[in-house]
C-alpha cells in the first residue's frame, strides 16, 4: 500500500508539471495576438492563435490544478525526462494549428515547421514573403521560446532542480 501511494504521488508530480508547462505554451501561443495592436487587419487570422492557445491554457491549468501536491516534489532525471516529452509532445501539435489553418500547409509541413521552430533547428517550409505578421512572430516566438526553454529543462532535468552541477564548469 505505500509503494502504491509512492507511485500515485510521482505520477501527480509529472502531471502536474506537464501541465503547467502545456498552460505556459498556451500563453505563449496566444502571444501572436498581440500583434493585432500593430496591425489590426490580421484580425481574421485571430482564430488560428486563439482557439489551440485556449485549448492549451484550459488542459494545462486543468492538469496542474487536478495534480498538484502541498509538498514540493523533488522530480528525478527520469521523471524530468517524461515532463519534457509529454509537454512538448503536446505543445508541438498544437503549434502547428496556425500553419495549417493560414498557411494552408498539410499535417506533416506544419509539425516540421512546428517542431523545427520549438527546436530551434532553423529550417522552415513557411513562404515567409507570403506570410500575415502574426504567423512571423509565432515562429520568432517558438524559436525564443524552445532556444531558452529547451536549454534550461534539459539542464534542470539532468543536473537537478538546485542545479549543482552548472556551477561546478
Amino acid at each position: 500500500m505505500r509503494e502504491r501511494e509512492y507511485v500515485r504521488h510521482r505520477y501527480r508530480a509529472v502531471f502536474s508539471s506537464v501541465g503547467l508547462l502545456v498552460a505556459v505554451g498556451g500563453v505563449l501561443e496566444c502571444s501572436p495576438l498581440l500583434m493585432l495592436i500593430a496591425c489590426p487587419e490580421e484580425l481574421g487570422d485571430a482564430w488560428a492563435f486563439l482557439v489551440p492557445g485556449m485549448i492549451l491554457l484550459i488542459v494545462g491549468f486543468a492538469l496542474w490544478g487536478l495534480f498538484r501536491s502541498r509538498s514540493v516534489p523533488s522530480l528525478t532525471t527520469q521523471e524530468g525526462g517524461v515532463i519534457v516529452l509529454l509537454s512538448w509532445s503536446i505543445v508541438i501539435l498544437f503549434s502547428a494549428w496556425p500553419f495549417m489553418a493560414l498557411q494552408g500547409l498539410g499535417f506533416t509541413p506544419a509539425l516540421f515547421e512546428s517542431v523545427s521552430g520549438w527546436t530551434t533547428t532553423g529550417l522552415s517550409v513557411v513562404d515567409v514573403s507570403a506570410a500575415g505578421k502574426m504567423v512571423l512572430l509565432w515562429r520568432s516566438t517558438m524559436q525564443l521560446a524552445g532556444g531558452a526553454g529547451l536549454a534550461i529543462i534539459m539542464i534542470s532535468a539532468i543536473v537537478g532542480p538546485t542545479g549543482p552541477g552548472i556551477s561546478a564548469a
